[in-house]
């Protein structure tokens, strides 16, 4: 966690990832909060809509409420990038999964689409 929500009254929240080669997130929709990615190191491609980008670092792109969006990590080595969410909030959710809980993303208000 870099920035918690709970410190700035739920304006936002930003989360650090480190992720392998090859990971990559599901297709899914926020039904609550912005997310935006911005690369710190490696290559990340990002769907929005139907829309790719592929990132590098200082690259950011949105994933707004309501719109689908998944990401991969793309070339040799990992991504380092941030996640902030506008308003805070499903920055807890990371929290959750970290620790199993498999209603982590349902109770965030994220819907799997595949």
């Amino acid at each position: 966690m870099h920035v918690d929500g709970v410190d700035v009254e739920g304006a936002y929240g930003v989360v650090r990832l480190v992720v392998p080669r090859g990971d990559a997130s599901p297709r899914h929709v926020h039904t609550r909060e912005d997310e935006v990615f911005v690369v710190v190191s490696g290559r990340l491609a990002v769907t929005v809509a139907d829309r790719e980008h592929v990132l590098g670092p200082g690259d950011s792109v949105t994933g707004p409420v309501g719109v689908p969006h998944a990401y991969r990590v793309v070339g040799d080595e990992p991504a380092r990038f941030l996640v902030v969410v506008v308003p805070g909030g499903f920055e807890q959710a990371f929290h959750a999964m970290d620790a199993g809980d498999p209603d982590a993303l349902a109770d965030a208000g994220i819907e799997l689409l595949e």
